[in-house]
């Protein structure tokens, strides 16, 4: 962009930004895609004669309703095709008073909508509906009526939102300035001002992240581990801790979703560290309060510290390889700045950076030719989580041929995880805690459930892949080719893991890992870090929480300022609304995007890094998909504060 064009685009975005943060405050709230439907399952039909009624109780989930549907019997149940009734639909309040009254003329008719009719949240209210004549060719008419006998309904409908709407002004007016920052950051060529924005713009998206805390059970349960971990040594029975903490939990009666003790002790060790200074006022025993949500925001405050160290190792692995610093700095950029990456770690909650930093602290060894200190490192992470083992198989293919070195590194690898079955994983507790979990997402168990219908096509071409590894010829003194294929490895593992696994959003950070080193090598095409932006907008949009998630809830700062809780719309909420075949088509064109991607990185370029006029444009435009996760968050808080 030239210094000259900023005269224009300046002023038009800012006037694009003034009429998109009015819409937003005043009549984009009310439109349908942002309601949400609430009710009752039908189980069967009850055949009704004039005179007869059906009613429902049930307290009022939202403020704002817009309309009513009833199930009744489809027409071809009926001998009058016609099927022409005399009904009445009648929503009455808390105190018997007449809410809203609707006529039914024929069968025909099972929605009802209105301008907009406000409920008290929370009160309770009683729809009914009346049968008071039918056509000559009918005796009864079928409503539907759920398993309790109750008249089956649906309401359409959304909130008012939190009462923190000027907050959410605040909010956008920095995200407007911000955006403006950006587009007058692009064409600036002083290495310091570029910094100091770009600092800005990360620094920014941390804090929003924390702020706006999207899910808060897995934080709470870490925490949670480590304070046991703690008790456990306490107590002189740190081998038995998956036992005690099963076992205070049952003394105190707890809910299930606080046995989730399923984490390796080498993760929780170091949470239990982390958690020292908290132990002090808190102990195992925590709950969902003011304790609990500060807790959250501790660790979370901690993953991004971890965050930070994970983007600084990138170059130690650069350096391992002897790559110029225009080919770091733009790894650095690429990994720094993924709205996916700190999507999954600051603002999602979750820990799985730690291994990942395993793994990076692991490369530089792999790269020397130092497999044995790789493998013990590897060890440690995959006892953390056994996904890194996905890519260990494969990379220790690609340099080992000889079977006695391949046994001799797999042993060093599964050798933390031997140490922890014999020392800690047995006992009554583990096996409870650990049959809990799998019922609820056990990793193996999704290996099998791949989306497209290809229950075992991962574990195919997982085989394919280190097949192809053991055969394939490489010069391992060329660290420039090893660095290449290894991350075209990782890459192509993750890839296939997302293309027809059902996954957690946390389980990929390596597929980002490895993006961002592969990019690099082909900065002469600029359309394929526009393509793998792309690909990080789909997966955002196609992991198992997130479309679920991605709103703002009551457990970030913000819940510490008022008790209201979200219920309203979500993303697959609002892309629902749309059309049904929202989902489906997202988590098409994400699996076809990243099979093209891995199908194009099997091309090993010859040209030089950051090399043509695409240069130009990298850093930018990686600074630029941070934006993405600013979006994500504004429309978080805006669905709290306008919908919510």
């Amino acid at each position: 962009m030239d210094k000259s064009r900023l005269k224009i685009y300046l002023p038009v975005v800012l006037a694009v930004l003034v009429l998109a943060g009015i819409s937003l405050v005043t009549f984009v709230p009310k439109l349908g895609v942002f309601t949400n439907s609430y009710g009752n399952n039908s189980d069967h039909y009850e055949y009704l004669e004039p005179g007869d009624d059906l009613s429902v109780s049930f307290v009022a989930p939202c403020e704002r309703i817009t309309g009513f549907e009833l199930d009744l019997a489809p027409v071809s149940s009926y001998d009058d095709p016609i099927g022409r009734i005399g009904a009445e639909v009648l929503l009455t309040g808390p105190s018997g008073e007449v809410i809203s009254e609707q006529s039914i003329a024929s069968v025909y008719e099972e929605c009802f909508t209105f301008k907009e009719l406000k409920l008290s949240r929370g009160g309770r209210y009683t729809l009914t509906f009346t049968l008071e004549d039918i056509s000559e060719g009918m005796k009864s008419v079928g409503v539907g009526v759920s398993q309790t006998g109750e008249l089956s309904y649906q309401i359409h409908g959304s909130n008012f939102g939190a009462p923190s709407k000027s907050m959410f002004i605040g909010v956008y007016i920095i995200f407007s300035l911000l955006l403006m920052l950006f587009i007058y950051r692009i064409p600036q060529t002083d290495p310091g001002t570029i910094r100091l924005f770009d600092r800005l713009f990360f620094a920014v998206a941390v804090i929003m992240a924390l702020i706006f805390v999207n899910q808060m059970y897995d934080l709470f349960m870490i925490g949670k581990s480590g304070l046991r971990m703690i008790e456990a040594f306490k107590e002189g029975h740190p081998l038995d801790y998956y036992d005690l903490s099963y076992g205070k939990e049952i003394t105190n009666n707890s809910p299930s979703m606080f046995f989730g003790y399923n984490y390796n002790v080498f993760l929780i060790l170091p949470v239990a560290i982390l958690m020292l200074p908290v132990s002090f006022f808190a102990d195992g025993n925590i709950t969902y309060d003011m304790t609990g949500y500060l807790i959250v925001i501790y660790l979370n405050v901690i993953v991004a510290a971890l965050l930070i160290l994970s983007i600084k190792l990138n170059d130690k692995i650069g350096d391992s390889c002897d790559m110029p610093d225009d080919y770091k700095r733009s790894v650095r950029y690429i990994y720094a700045f993924s709205p996916l990456l700190m999507y999954i770690t600051v603002a999602f909650g979750q820990v799985d950076i730690m291994y990942v930093i395993l793994m990076q602290a692991a490369l530089p060894f792999y790269y020397r030719g130092k497999y044995k200190s790789f493998s013990l490192i590897m060890a440690f992470a995959a006892v953390m989580k056994l996904i890194p083992l996905m890519v260990f198989i494969p990379l220790i293919l690609l340099v080992n041929k000889k079977i006695k070195d391949i046994a001799v590194n797999v042993l060093i690898c599964l050798s933390v995880k031997i140490f922890t079955l014999v020392l800690f994983e047995h006992g009554d507790g583990y096996h409870a805690v650990m049959n809990l979990i799998d019922g609820w997402h056990s990793f193996t168990g999704k290996l099998f459930e791949a989306g497209f219908g290809c229950q075992s096509l991962f574990v195919i071409l997982f085989g394919a892949v280190c097949i192809l590894c053991f055969m394939k010829d490489i010069d391992l003194s060329n660290r420039n080719d090893l660095l290449y294929y290894s991350m075209l490895v990782i890459f192509s593992v993750y890839g296939v893991f997302t293309a027809f696994v059902d996954w957690h959003p946390q389980w990929l950070i390596p597929l980002i890992l490895s993006a961002s080193f592969l990019i690099p090598f082909h900065a002469s095409d600029i359309r394929i870090p526009v393509l793998y932006s792309v690909l990080e907008i789909l997966m955002i949009f196609s992991g198992e929480y997130d479309l679920n998630a991605v709103y703002m809830v009551e457990t970030g700062l913000m819940s510490f300022g008022n008790n209201y809780g979200y219920n309203g719309v979500s993303i697959t909420g609002v892309l629902n609304n749309i059309t049904p075949y929202a989902i489906p088509l997202i988590n098409s064109l994400m699996a076809v995007t990243v099979l093209f991607l891995i199908a194009f990185f099997c091309k090993r370029p010859e040209s030089s890094y950051l090399s043509g006029k695409a240069s130009v444009y990298a850093e930018p435009l990686s600074v630029g998909r941070i934006f993405v996760l600013y979006a994500l968050l504004i429309f978080s808080f805006w669905c709290y504060s306008y919908v919510g």
